[in-house]
């Protein structure tokens, strides 16, 4: 499955060339971890945010973050999360 962040011109459909020699796609699949976006936003910074659900996958998802200009990953702003706890039911009355 390729999963990529692509950026088209909004009054030609044309595929923008954001200069990393990927034309129309502005994040490559698994740059940063990314598997299964299914929220982006640009922050007040200009970079953008996503939210990764590692679709079909046994883990938890990220928030992913990515240069505004480049596309290149930067940072995860808020980690997968492990786990370590069992859920217990509670005891019938």
């Amino acid at each position: 499955m390729i999963i990529t962040v692509k950026g088209f011109d909004a009054d030609t459909g044309t595929p923008i060339d954001f200069g990393n020699g990927n034309t129309g796609i502005f994040v490559t699949t698994g740059s940063g971890g990314l598997h299964g976006p299914r929220g982006l936003i640009f922050n007040q910074s200009g970079n953008l945010v996503v939210a990764n659900q590692n679709i079909g996958l046994n883990i938890n998802g990220a928030i992913l973050i990515y240069d505004g200009g480049t596309g290149n990953f930067s940072f995860t702003l808020a980690p997968r999360r492990i786990h370590t706890h069992r859920l217990h039911r509670a005891a019938s009355s």
